[in-house]
């Protein structure tokens, strides 16, 4: 619920962006803030529920493919201020592999289960 409660947060943000001119304000910040707290957000799932951590892996690859939105804005122009949407897209993936280190043999046992890789 909070995963899909921030996305939809995100998406009428940008929708208000556009309707007062898409000044891309939300693009630039709001939408990489919005990848960055869904992270937070799966950091602090993961400590609450430490008996199955495992279970958060597919929506830290979510997020990943999620943030690969902003890089496409990012080489179309869109965004002008690149910073925040490369550190929200540096924060997933060093998050995911310190989840892959961190969990050992258990995170890859459930990548295989989940993905069949």
């Amino acid at each position: 619920r909070i995963f899909f409660a921030i996305i939809i947060g995100v998406v009428l943000v940008v929708a208000i962006d556009y309707l007062l001119g898409f000044y891309r304000w939300s693009l630039n910040y709001v939408l990489p803030g919005g990848l960055i707290l869904l992270d937070v957000a799966l950091v602090i799932l993961r400590f609450i529920n430490r008996r199955n951590w495992q279970s958060y892996m597919a929506q830290q690859i979510l997020v990943i493919f999620m943030g690969i939105l902003p890089v496409i804005f990012i080489l179309n122009g869109w965004i002008t201020d690149p910073l925040v949407s490369v550190s929200a897209i540096a924060f997933s993936i060093v998050l995911f592999v310190t989840t892959l280190i961190m969990g050992g043999r258990a995170a890859r046992m459930e990548l295989r289960r989940r993905f069949h890789i």
